[in-house]
């Protein structure tokens, strides 16, 4: 059983980096220890990516401040640490489930700035004055967002590990699916699990409820390897990992982002083409998204 104080022990640094964010509980264990996390954070150093303490507008709503996020590239964060720190001793021998239990907000630094990167990369490849290519740059960004969270617990390697993630992140994943992402990356190699798995959350993201053989072959087809494909069965056991996402949750969040855009055009309606057979037809954003999920090999 892990308890708080075990979480501000593991924290204790001497030397920490420039671009861990110290006032943010988990960060300094996270840059270190997490492949995923590290990897995000540098991405962001080369893109200029700020972070920043959460204003009163994140504070009050989060998603509401994805449009300005996204353009700003500013990630909000907030700054737990100290206050959890500040907690008495009878206090800190509780449990980061019963912590969040009580509401207790927690960070999602690597969800937003996996927003932000992948925003970027669709930025330089679209053409955002288009409606359907701006519902791709959003969606893109959204299901890296989803994928960065849950392929992070793949690096995950005790409970520690496990429960620092869950103080940053928007959901973590069963112990069985992390298990069956770390098979299925050693069956075929962890960069093509990585893209299918990507490509998974991009359909559950335009709200598909399954997929068939046609999807299973464009995502194939996506990848680009013709030495090593996945099985149906394989792809369909990642898009149930990818399609927990809450329908009504998908449907709220992106029509409000799109009113937030100015579009007056129902949300829904704009889903009506397939993400993947989209993307194909444009090489160049193709091998952005295939260097960027390269990254987590």
């Amino acid at each position: 059983m892990i308890y708080i104080k075990d979480l501000l022990a593991a924290e204790i640094r001497p030397k920490p980096k420039p671009c861990v964010i110290n006032s943010v509980l988990g960060d300094c264990y996270l840059f270190q220890k997490n492949k995923t996390y590290r990897t995000r954070r540098q991405t962001a150093t080369k893109l200029k990516i700020k972070f920043k303490k959460a204003d009163k507008f994140y504070n009050l709503s989060p998603l509401l401040c994805l449009p300005s996020i996204l353009i700003q590239k500013i990630v909000p964060y907030f700054e737990n640490k100290p206050i959890i720190a500040s907690f008495n001793s009878n206090s800190k021998n509780i449990t980061v489930d019963e912590l969040l239990f009580l509401g207790t907000k927690t960070n999602h630094i690597l969800h937003e700035t996996s927003h932000v990167i992948m925003w970027l990369a669709a930025q330089k490849n679209l053409d955002l004055k288009k409606q359907n290519e701006v519902i791709v740059a959003f969606l893109l960004s959204e299901s890296y967002a989803n994928y960065s969270e849950t392929i992070a617990n793949v690096f995950s390697t005790n409970e520690l590990h496990t429960d620092f993630l869950k103080l940053n992140s928007f959901w973590a994943h069963s112990a069985s699916e992390v298990k069956t992402l770390i098979q299925l990356r050693k069956k075929y190699r962890a960069h093509i699990v990585n893209t299918a798995l990507f490509l998974c959350f991009l359909h559950s993201n335009f709200l598909y409820k399954k997929i068939s053989a046609r999807e299973c072959k464009n995502i194939n087809l996506f990848i680009a390897r013709n030495d090593l494909k996945l099985e149906a069965k394989d792809l369909k056991e990642l898009f149930t990992i990818a399609s927990q996402l809450n329908i009504h949750f998908l449907t709220e969040t992106g029509e409000i982002f799109w009113k937030t855009l100015g579009f007056k055009n129902n949300f829904l309606e704009s889903l009506d083409f397939d993400p993947v057979e989209f993307i194909l037809k444009n090489k160049s954003l193709q091998k952005n998204i295939l260097s960027l999920l390269e990254q987590d090999n």
